[in-house]
């Protein structure tokens, strides 16, 4: 079975569409938080960078963005992790440009590897519960959440300057988490087959030649006289 080798532009595809599905999801499961909280607080929380400063955080504000960070983090356990871990390693957005996660031996990640390498979701690991910190000191969740998303900024665009520029097309996240991105038509019995078949090749070479370097030998041995 052919396959494509060469996928960085079907992932750069697959994160933007995965995004987009996610921003989605998330925006429509806010509104469940409307009846305990308010309008108020759901626009102000989508609007959080015109709240006006420190000292607005209200009450209902600060309920609704702790939920909603709980919503936030739930859901992208479930898209980013349990969804590939389920349907052979791919999400919404893979399934779409028809590429997969595969580990070192071309299988579908267990459910940790999934969680370890989702790059997507290591601001939400963080800043979930960083949330509770507003309610004791709204200055320092400013500055922790500041300088988490910052990170996170950075750490995302090293993976994909990664993706774009290695020849294994590998991102930061696939390094830590020993993982591949891949043609979904990928198999990874016949590359076993392949490799095996390389291996034996290489193997009756190798005694080839040391059947030759043993007949030379034998024929100047000076012992053998």
């Amino acid at each position: 079975m052919e396959y494509k080798k060469f996928v960085k532009g079907e992932r750069v595809v697959a994160v933007i569409l995965d995004f987009i599905f996610y921003q989605i999801a998330i925006t429509i499961s806010s509104l469940f938080a409307v009846p305990f909280f308010g309008w108020q607080a759901f626009m102000e929380f989508t609007w959080n960078g015109e709240v006006g400063g420190i000292g607005e955080f209200t009450e209902e504000l600060i309920g609704y963005m702790i939920l909603s960070a709980i919503i936030s983090l739930i859901l992208g356990i479930f898209y980013y992790v349990y969804v590939p871990y389920k349907k052979d390693g791919k999400t919404l957005g893979k399934v779409i440009l028809r590429i997969k996660v595969v580990d070192d031996i071309g299988q579908n990640p267990p459910f940790k590897v999934h969680f370890i390498r989702s790059i997507a979701m290591w601001g939400t690991y963080l800043l979930t519960p960083i949330t509770f910190v507003i309610l004791f000191n709204p200055f320092a969740y400013t500055v922790l959440s500041g300088v988490i998303g910052f990170a996170m900024f950075m750490l995302t665009l090293i993976a994909f300057l990664m993706i774009l520029f290695r020849q294994d097309e590998r991102g930061l996240h696939d390094l830590i988490a020993n993982t591949y991105v891949v043609d979904d038509r990928y198999d990874p019995d016949l590359k076993a087959v392949e490799a095996a078949t390389q291996a034996k090749d290489w193997a009756q070479l190798e005694d080839g030649e040391d059947d030759d370097f043993m007949k030379d030998y034998d024929k100047d041995d000076p012992w053998s006289k």
